[in-house]
């Protein structure tokens, strides 16, 4: 007599469960259910990693806190990295004094056996930090012309984050039009966390891009908009926010680096 499985309000013997789910099998819908083990397609990504640190006023690192998440033990391998980098703490009457700072490291994640993950550093830099933004609503004048673009702005902020003025980036793709004034209309109300020189926060420059993309689906890998930062021409995205001038500087050569 064969075995018997619980069916949704009746009984039915094992081996017809069997055959059923063998048939899905066969349809591609319950290969897992039969072989208890699942394959991940995993492919390689870009992003990017913020932490805010708080440094003594010899440059060591007292606290970092990470800003977001990052597959596997991701963080934590660059946390040991980022310990040993050398960083040039703020001045206050011409000497060092304790700073806090924001460190944004782009990476090169590339999948290996297992859960197992390659880095690559790409970029690194310090400054402010983008507490909160606006997306903008996509004109709808831009939207049936089918208009796309990254909008490049130069924004100045006062102590409290608080931005007070927005101008174009001369290598902005977007120079005019709805798309430019949108942009210009959101990065009013971001929050900018800025960096600290002994306990007294600075007003500073940075660039935000804000990027018009029609049709992301869903959990799509993001068709991202790439710029170059100025200076170093790394290549950056519009995740990427970029102060112009930090008072904390990273002095260890890092860009290349695999872990």
């Amino acid at each position: 007599m064969g075995r018997w499985g619980e069916g949704a309000g009746c009984m039915q013997p094992a081996w017809e469960m069997d055959m059923f789910a063998r048939s899905l099998c066969a349809l591609g819908l319950a290969c897992l259910a039969l072989n208890g083990w699942a394959s991940t397609v995993r492919a390689p990504m870009e992003m990017t990693l913020v932490w805010s640190l708080h440094l003594a006023a010899d440059g060591g690192i007292e606290k970092m806190q990470a800003h977001g998440a990052s597959p596997g033990n991701v963080q934590q391998r660059l946390e040991s990295e980022i310990r040993t980098w050398r960083f040039r703490p703020g001045r206050l009457n011409g000497a060092a004094a304790p700073s806090r700072t924001a460190l944004h490291v782009g990476v090169l994640l590339e999948p290996q056996d297992g859960d197992a993950w390659s880095i690559r550093v790409l970029n690194a830099g310090t400054g402010a930090r983008l507490r909160s933004n606006v997306v903008p609503a996509y004109p709808g004048e831009a939207s049936r012309a089918r208009r796309e673009g990254l909008v490049l702005l130069r924004i100045a902020y006062d102590a409290t984050g608080k931005v007070s003025e927005s101008t174009l980036v001369n290598d902005s793709p977007l120079r005019t039009g709805v798309l430019v004034d949108a942009a210009r209309g959101a990065v009013k109300f971001y929050q900018i966390e800025p960096e600290r020189i002994a306990g007294s926060a600075l007003a500073s420059t940075a660039i935000a891009p804000v990027c018009f993309k029609l049709n992301q689906k869903r959990g799509a890998p993001a068709d991202r908009c790439a710029w170059t930062r100025p200076g170093d021409n790394a290549k950056l995205d519009e995740t990427s926010f970029v102060s112009l001038e930090p008072a904390v500087t990273l002095e260890s050569m890092v860009v290349g680096k695999t872990l």
